[in-house]
């Protein structure tokens, strides 16, 4: 929902990811997820479809602020 809200095409048929922004956010979050690593300084920019250094970070920031809201202290 927060990457709808920033305007970002995430899927590209209203089912699959899109090849740039939509694989990007479902990688980043598996690994945040899986790994419970921060994925804030990753350095992936081999997208199959190009994006922006704003998406990029929009990606970034999104999957980490789901985290950090529900990481228990």
């Amino acid at each position: 929902a927060m990457l709808y809200g920033e305007g970002l095409k995430i899927h590209r048929d209203g089912f699959h990811a899109s090849r740039g922004i939509g694989r990007y956010a479902l990688a980043l979050t598996w690994v945040r997820a899986i790994c419970g690593v921060s994925v804030e300084d990753n350095g992936f920019y081999d997208f199959e479809e190009e994006i922006t250094d704003e998406e990029r970070r929009a990606v970034i920031s999104a999957v980490e602020s789901i985290y950090k809201n529900t990481e228990v202290n």
